[in-house]
């Protein structure tokens, strides 16, 4: 039996695929850990599914200031001390990493412990936790297409983003239902990752109006510290805004 450990904290984009990933071993017998960020982001996600095992480590990203170093070196030393003690509690078998700070200590604690490490990068720009991993990975997952820099194309195998099992297809209409949205408008949604993003915010905001001249409603999600759910209804031809703070 292999024992699997996942780490995949820190945003939404992070944590979503590894918990996919983490249903798909459960499924086929393989029991798994998700090493996850004390974010409350990555908190309220893991809250959804208790059949999981979830093991929250310190961490911090890198801030290229001076409390800002000190903080990510601290986070990455405490990372990599608990996910080396764990590895050998569990038996590990392989660390699976999705990127970002949460994948730093663990996959460098496998390393340590000569456990095989996995790493995916979702994205086409890739992160620089991703960067300095990938050349002590046993295999790099990229977008379809992709290859790194310095990386043995040998190393390197293309894969999408992994869907959680509950995704699945819907009809427009009741999609649409669920999330207030108006069935005759056109729909422009406006998607900042996990946590928002500010300037994406910001040009819905400013741009609400016209767009609701030119009947299109949006969905905007804000992210959890940015703004506060809720519909704003705009004179137009449609002009229905509605704002979420974190869709899970």
């Amino acid at each position: 039996m292999k024992n699997i450990v996942i780490a995949c904290g820190g945003t939404g984009g992070h944590l979503t695929p590894g918990i996919a990933l983490a249903q798909n071993l459960e499924e086929r017998g393989y029991p798994s850990w998700l090493f996850i960020s004390q974010k409350s982001v990555d908190s309220r996600l893991a809250r959804k599914y208790p059949k999981l095992s979830f093991v929250p480590l310190p961490g911090s990203p890198l801030i290229r200031t001076p409390l800002g170093i000190i903080r990510f070196v601290f986070g990455f030393l405490s990372s990599f001390i608990q996910s080396y003690r764990f590895y050998g509690k569990i038996g590990a078998d392989a660390l699976v990493g999705f990127g970002g700070f949460s994948s730093f200590g663990p996959a460098m604690a496998a390393r340590a412990r000569g456990i095989p490490v996995f790493i995916h990068e979702a994205n086409r720009a890739v992160g620089k936790a991703v960067r300095f991993l990938a050349k002590r990975s046993t295999r790099l997952y990229l977008p379809e297409g992709m290859l790194l820099d310095g990386i043995s194309p040998e190393v390197i195998r293309n894969l999408g983003y992994p869907l959680r099992k509950e995704f699945r297809r819907i009809p427009k209409e009741r999609a649409r239902k669920q999330i207030g949205v108006s069935l005759n408008d056109k729909l422009l949604v406006v998607l900042g990752g996990s946590q928002g993003a500010v300037s994406l915010n910001k040009w819905v905001k400013n741009n609400l109006e016209n767009l609701a001249a030119e009947g299109i409603s949006t969905y905007c999600l804000t992210g959890m510290k940015n703004e506060t759910s809720g519909v704003v209804q705009l004179e137009g031809l449609g002009g229905q805004v509605v704002t979420s703070r974190f869709v899970s």
